[in-house]
């Protein structure tokens, strides 16, 4: 049995993220998104992800990240 792998999407604009996010989600992904990087960091810091997509011009800095 294959485990799912899990895709954190962090993008503000929400536009963008709902696309990708169906897309991905379409080819067996689970897709978790949040907002903004402090968002994405608290959810990181909780839960295991095998991979992060990140917006590199977030408002609140994806440096925080």
């Amino acid at each position: 049995m294959c485990d799912v792998v899990r895709i954190l999407r962090v993008e503000d604009d929400r536009t963008i993220a709902v696309g990708l996010v169906y897309a991905l989600e379409q080819e067996g992904y689970a897709v978790r998104h949040v907002p903004d990087a402090a968002q994405g960091k608290a959810v990181a810091e909780r839960k295991a992800f095998d991979l992060a997509i990140l917006d590199l011009m977030l408002p609140d800095g994806s440096r925080k990240f």
